[in-house]
């Protein structure tokens, strides 16, 4: 580029509207940075929820519903983090399908299906077994 046409050029940009940019302010607040993450969390749930339903094999079902336990888990511990335990046991029983029982006594929570309130339903193949022990716990007192 020539001398003069530097000149030219920068004679016209001093002709040229001065224009000023102002920034426009959002009518909603922004969401919170962690947000995303939570949305994440979810997301990376429920295909692992879906992926359990559609398994095939029980090591396929345990496996994906023990991943997406632990998205759960870690998007409670996030909102627990970020806004408190209040928000931390309300997102919580927001996104449990069934409500949380209590161990007696204890700070645990019993996910299985429903049985007595605090308890686990016992399981099939102990049924036996205990069945058999106390009925010779019983013949035992009756001959004593």
């Amino acid at each position: 580029m020539t001398k003069n046409r530097v000149c030219d050029l920068q004679a016209r940009a001093e002709q040229l509207p001065t224009v000023r940019i102002r920034m426009i302010q959002p009518t909603e607040p922004a969401p919170p940075p962690y947000q995303r993450l939570l949305a994440r969390l979810e997301k990376e749930r429920a295909h692992h929820q879906e992926c359990a339903a559609l398994s095939r094999t029980d090591e396929g079902r345990i496996a994906h519903s023990g991943m997406a336990a632990g998205f759960l888990h870690a998007a409670i511990h996030l909102m627990e983090e970020t806004e408190g335990p209040g928000a931390a046991r309300q997102y919580m029983e927001r996104t449990t399908a069934e409500e949380p029982r209590r161990w007696p006594g204890g700070r645990h929570t019993v996910t299985g299906p429903a049985g007595t309130p605090g308890e686990d339903p016992p399981e099939p193949e102990y049924e036996a077994a205990s069945a058999a022990e106390s009925t010779a716990e019983q013949s035992a007192r009756e001959v004593s």
